[in-house]
């Protein structure tokens, strides 16, 4: 049995396929509008698409991977232009579309799971009359998590400044890849280890 199979063995019921077209599929983000890029990227995919829907899933995944020696790469909506989507050896493909949903509205501050889409995170708002201050041009497809690990700004830039300005990410919350993983929440100026990384 390959390492790959003994991490599949390792899910239980964490939605997972290793079908070649949805891992080659979900093996890519818009790279290729750079040429260099093509080039680079050609051929570059992941082993196994695995679809957490929860907290303990994602920590189930990552400490199989790590058992295994397995490479993660997180994706989101797919939407990035640089390749940030593209499994470079093989291992996990971590698909966070399905780790969604609005958990809290207060004070001003919407907290979501890492895969909810901007959009739905502006139409869960928009009753309390309040908007996202910051949007990317893919608002529909691109994820919270997406945005805030590779965007830097967008509509509303303008007035609010780019996304790595205070006030405009109040906390993120991450996971720890190693045998134990940890959550670790980061606040204040900590957010930048991860913004934009």
């Amino acid at each position: 049995m390959t390492s790959v199979e003994s991490f599949c063995a390792e899910l239980g019921d964490i939605a997972h396929t290793a079908d070649p077209a949805t891992v080659r599929r979900k093996s890519r983000d818009q790279f290729t509008i750079s040429p260099l890029l093509r080039e680079a990227l050609a051929g570059k995919s992941a082993d196994v698409v695995v679809s957490p829907r929860s907290k303990e899933e994602i920590r189930t995944t990552v400490k199989a991977a790590v058992r295994h020696r397995l490479p993660i790469t997180v994706r989101g909506g797919g939407t990035a232009n640089y390749g940030q989507s593209v499994p470079l050896e093989g291992g996990i493909l971590l698909d966070i579309m399905t780790y969604k949903g609005v958990i809290s509205l207060r004070e001003g501050i919407v907290r979501a799971n890492a895969g909810t889409t901007v959009n739905d995170m502006d139409a869960a708002i928009r009753p309390k009359g309040w908007e996202l201050r910051i949007h990317p041009s893919t608002t529909e497809t691109a994820t919270i998590a997406g945005f805030i690990a590779g965007g830097s700004g967008g509509i509303g830039s303008a007035q609010w400044g780019m996304l790595r300005d205070r006030g405009n990410i109040a906390a993120v919350e991450v996971m720890s890849v190693e045998d134990e993983p940890k959550l670790i929440e980061l606040t204040g100026n900590d957010i930048e280890l991860v913004h934009h990384a």
